[in-house]
Protein backbone atom coordinates (compact mmCIF):
# COMPACT_ATOMS: atom_id res chain seq x y z
CA UNK A 1 0.00 0.00 0.00
CA UNK A 2 2.74 2.47 0.76
CA UNK A 3 4.14 2.13 -3.24
CA UNK A 4 0.88 3.23 -4.61
CA UNK A 5 0.90 6.98 -2.61
CA UNK A 6 4.60 7.11 -4.47
CA UNK A 7 3.83 5.49 -7.79
CA UNK A 8 1.20 7.94 -7.78
CA UNK A 9 3.50 11.06 -7.15
CA UNK A 10 5.61 9.91 -9.54
CA UNK A 11 3.04 9.60 -12.46
CA UNK A 12 1.87 12.64 -11.43
CA UNK A 13 5.24 14.15 -11.60
CA UNK A 14 5.24 12.71 -15.68
CA UNK A 15 2.17 14.12 -16.57
CA UNK A 16 3.34 17.44 -14.92
CA UNK A 17 6.56 17.26 -16.88
CA UNK A 18 5.14 16.33 -20.32
CA UNK A 19 2.56 19.21 -20.01
CA UNK A 20 5.42 21.68 -19.28
CA UNK A 21 6.94 20.17 -22.32
CA UNK A 22 3.87 20.55 -24.20
CA UNK A 23 3.39 24.12 -22.91
CA UNK A 24 7.02 25.19 -23.67
CA UNK A 25 6.67 23.98 -27.51
CA UNK A 26 3.08 25.98 -27.97
CA UNK A 27 4.53 28.83 -26.79
CA UNK A 28 7.70 28.47 -28.99
CA UNK A 29 5.27 28.11 -31.48
CA UNK A 30 2.80 31.38 -31.04
CA UNK A 31 5.76 33.17 -30.70
CA UNK A 32 7.94 32.02 -33.47
CA UNK A 33 7.70 32.05 -36.89
CA UNK A 34 6.54 28.25 -37.15
CA UNK A 35 9.38 26.54 -36.96
CA UNK A 36 10.15 24.29 -33.75
CA UNK A 37 13.58 22.52 -32.79
CA UNK A 38 13.61 19.92 -30.19
CA UNK A 39 16.05 21.56 -27.86
CA UNK A 40 14.19 24.91 -27.92
CA UNK A 41 11.47 22.77 -26.30
CA UNK A 42 13.60 21.14 -23.86
CA UNK A 43 15.40 24.66 -23.03
CA UNK A 44 11.95 26.40 -22.55
CA UNK A 45 10.69 23.40 -20.58
CA UNK A 46 14.06 22.85 -18.04
CA UNK A 47 14.55 19.73 -19.26
CA UNK A 48 17.08 17.38 -21.53
CA UNK A 49 16.25 16.96 -25.18
CA UNK A 50 16.08 13.18 -24.28
CA UNK A 51 13.79 13.38 -21.98
CA UNK A 52 11.37 15.68 -24.54
CA UNK A 53 11.95 13.19 -27.27
CA UNK A 54 11.13 10.25 -24.90
CA UNK A 55 7.32 12.12 -24.10
CA UNK A 56 6.76 13.02 -27.26
CA UNK A 57 9.19 10.19 -29.51
CA UNK A 58 9.44 13.11 -32.62
CA UNK A 59 9.34 16.57 -33.42
CA UNK A 60 5.74 15.11 -35.78
CA UNK A 61 4.90 13.57 -32.00
CA UNK A 62 5.55 16.18 -30.05
CA UNK A 63 3.75 18.50 -32.81
CA UNK A 64 0.41 16.02 -32.91
CA UNK A 65 0.40 16.59 -29.14
CA UNK A 66 0.12 20.14 -29.55
CA UNK A 67 -2.67 19.95 -32.29
CA UNK A 68 -4.51 17.10 -30.31
CA UNK A 69 -4.30 19.16 -27.32
CA UNK A 70 -5.87 21.72 -29.25
CA UNK A 71 -9.11 20.61 -29.85
CA UNK A 72 -9.21 19.05 -26.56
CA UNK A 73 -9.34 22.42 -25.74
CA UNK A 74 -11.89 23.72 -28.52
CA UNK A 75 -13.76 21.29 -27.94
CA UNK A 76 -14.10 21.81 -24.39
CA UNK A 77 -15.34 25.47 -25.33
CA UNK A 78 -17.61 24.18 -27.40
CA UNK A 79 -19.45 21.67 -26.14
CA UNK A 80 -19.56 22.90 -22.97
CA UNK A 81 -23.38 23.66 -23.22
CA UNK A 82 -24.21 20.38 -24.97
CA UNK A 83 -26.06 17.98 -22.38
CA UNK A 84 -23.64 15.07 -22.16
CA UNK A 85 -26.25 12.48 -22.27
CA UNK A 86 -27.70 13.34 -25.36
CA UNK A 87 -26.30 10.82 -27.92
CA UNK A 88 -24.46 12.79 -31.34
CA UNK A 89 -26.67 11.23 -33.18
CA UNK A 90 -29.96 12.87 -31.57
CA UNK A 91 -28.31 16.18 -31.42
CA UNK A 92 -27.17 16.38 -34.86
CA UNK A 93 -30.38 15.46 -36.27
CA UNK A 94 -32.14 18.27 -34.07
CA UNK A 95 -34.16 16.14 -31.56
Amino acid sequence: MAGQGKTRESSDRKIMRAARILAAAEKILREGDGELEMGQVAEQAGVSVGLAYHYFGSKSGMLGAIIHAFYDRYNHVVNQYIDPDITWRVREKGG
